[in-house]
């Protein structure tokens, strides 16, 4: 948030969790389903981001700035 807060646009892009090019890069990179976590919305890494000025936030089909 502290880039956010300086001026610097953050984009944050998250993956379909369920999705199938989800699930090959968790085989690829031999992660298991850490992938398909780390593209839920709601992750603690990105609780506060969302929804914070500067942010923006694109979901599967979806452009959003607002909270999810």
């Amino acid at each position: 948030m502290e880039r956010a807060d300086e001026g610097v646009s953050v984009r944050l892009c998250f993956g379909n969790p369920g999705g199938a090019a989800v699930a090959k890069r968790g085989e690829e990179e031999d992660i298991g389903d850490t992938s398909a976590r780390r593209s839920e919305p709601r992750s603690p890494t990105t609780e506060g981001l969302i929804g914070h000025v500067g942010c923006e936030v694109r979901l599967p089909g979806k452009l959003s700035n607002l909270p999810l």
